[in-house]
Formats: C-alpha cells, structure tokens, sequence
C-alpha cells in the first residue's frame, strides 16, 4: 500500500471519527433538551395541581401543553415521536391570483396556465425552468415556501440550484 493510500485512509477514518463525535454530542443536546422541557412540564403541571396558578385561557393552554410534550419527545433521540394530528394539514387550495408572490415572481409566471395552488403545485421544477428561463431556481423555491406555508407537504422538492 502507498504512503499516498495510507493517507487517505487515515484521514478518511479520522473524518469518519468527528462524524461520530459531532453527531453524539448532537444526541446528548437534542435528549438534555428534552428533559429540561419535561422537568419544566412537570413543574408546571404540578404548581397547576396545587391551584398555586390558573392558565388565563385553559383551553389554549391545554393544547399547548399537549404541543410540548409532544415537541420533547421529537426531539428526543431515545423517543419514537408521535405523528400530531394537526400537523397534517390539508392544504389551503386558492387561486394563484391572490397568494402572496414577490413582483417579479409574479411577472415571471403571468404565462403559467394554472389558476389554483392545487394546480400550480403540480408543476415541477423542470417545468419551472422550461418556463421561467431566467432565475427559474428563486421562482421555484419562492412558490415552493408560498404552498409550505398553505398546507402543502413540499418535503419532497429540492429548493436548491
């Protein structure tokens, strides 16, 4: 084996190495995090018990309380976290015309035959290129962000160049 091969593994190896490191202390953060939610949880459920406090709007606060539980035990790596409910949307189909699009966005889809966010979902990023030439890559991350934030599970588009 080369003097040059040998290199390259060890510094292949010593890469790896960090990785774990790095991803472990990751671990450790995401989990110490997450028992300081619950431990603040408990305190607040117990001052709650005591009738030490009273929420000013206890049906707002019992679905937030919900909510964190749920959020420590995401971001827990020793939980399998619980699929909510109401993160799964429906998504908000309206029409292209009144969804909140920068100018130029706007400008460089007056072409596009789609008239409603279920349409206009449908078309791909090579479309979006084929149609918007120019900055096709900002136009497409821009409806991208737009439709997120309608409902649409966009977890599958790459926003990138």
């Amino acid at each position: 084996m080369s003097a040059e091969s040998r290199r390259t593994i060890v510094k292949e190896k010593k890469e790896f190495e960090e990785t774990r490191r790095t991803e472990l202390m990751a671990f450790i953060k995401s989990w110490e995090t997450s028992q300081r939610i619950r431990n603040y949880l408990d305190t607040v459920e117990k001052t709650l018990e005591k009738k030490e406090v009273a929420p000013s709007k206890p049906e707002e606060f019992a679905l937030w309380l919900d909510w964190a539980h749920w959020y420590a035990d995401d971001i827990c790596p020793l939980t399998q976290p619980r699929l909510r409910n109401e993160s799964v949307e429906v998504p908000e189909n309206c029409l292209v015309a009144d969804i909140d699009l920068t100018s130029s966005t706007r400008e460089a889809m007056q072409g596009f035959p789609e008239t409603t966010t279920d349409e206009l979902f449908r078309v791909t990023k090579d479309e979006f290129r084929n149609r918007c030439h120019h900055a096709h890559w900002s136009i497409y991350r821009e409806v991208t962000l737009v439709q997120e934030g309608l409902g649409y599970d966009v977890s599958q588009r790459n926003t990138g160049y």
